[in-house]
């Protein structure tokens, strides 16, 4: 069976690049800065030295992947640090040991993986599985975004149950207090609400909110916090269509 034709994520329309995939990196940096925007997603100016503050977080999510997957997968704790530790090790270690950052190096990260470990191996979280059985876990999609042909694309952490509710669960790495003034920040939220708007209008699932899974990093500690919000469809109504007229008009 012939399979369609793959969309390009750009495209030049009148000598002009227009982005036909959108992303929630993308809308974001669009809705704070179209000047921005143009120079980083249309023009192509890009940050060529590593940045700590990416690749640690990137390295404790991926961290705490390998922890939910093997908890999933009914593998010992033990079992699931030493996967998880290995992994980040082989893969982050050398960059992670050029962060002169202490709270965001390499010994940082394993110690957020295995107090994580310790601290949540039982939790009131579970992890909801997929038709297919698998765990739902770092979910991809591409769904039609408003009526020009435009997509949007993204990738879901984890979608959790919790009191025979669905919610998005996605982690959260800082240096800031975990306190009730950050987590303000998240509501409203650019990539949460794109997710949540594709996972209910457009994939059927029954979402009632989203969780941020945060942990707060030192020199010498790591402290973790998380809050739940409920979030209602008329404000996932309200930034669909505020951001269709934002960038679309």
């Amino acid at each position: 069976m012939e399979q369609p034709e793959k969309l390009k994520k750009y495209v030049t329309l009148n000598d002009h690049p227009r982005q036909i995939i959108w992303d929630a990196s993308s809308l974001s940096t669009f809705l704070a800065c179209p000047r921005l925007y143009k120079f980083t997603n249309l023009t192509g100016y890009k940050l060529r030295m590593y940045a700590p503050v990416t690749g640690f977080g990137s390295a404790v999510h991926d961290g705490f992947e390998i922890l939910d997957r093997c908890k999933f997968e009914k593998k010992t704790k033990d079992e699931a640090v030493l996967e998880a530790t290995t992994h980040i090790i082989k893969e982050y270690g050398e960059d992670l040991n050029k962060s002169e950052d202490k709270a965001r190096g390499l010994e940082a990260t394993l110690r957020a993986i295995v107090w994580r470990a310790e601290e949540f191996w039982e939790d009131s979280l579970k992890i909801a599985t997929m038709p297919s059985g698998a765990p739902c876990l770092e979910q991809r999609f591409e769904v039609p975004f408003g009526e020009h042909g435009h997509r949007l694309s993204g990738r879901i952490d984890k979608i959790v149950e919790l009191n025979n509710n669905l919610y998005l669960c996605d982690t959260k790495t800082t240096k800031t207090s975990l306190t009730d003034l950050y987590f303000r920040n998240f509501q409203p939220n650019n990539q949460i609400y794109a997710y949540i708007w594709a996972a209910r209008n457009v994939l059927g699932l029954n979402i009632a909110g989203f969780i941020v899974d945060a942990v707060q990093t030192g020199v010498h500690f790591c402290r973790f916090n998380r809050n739940i919000f409920n979030v209602s469809q008329s404000s996932i109504d309200e930034w669909y269509h505020d951001c269709q007229y934002a960038v679309f008009s």
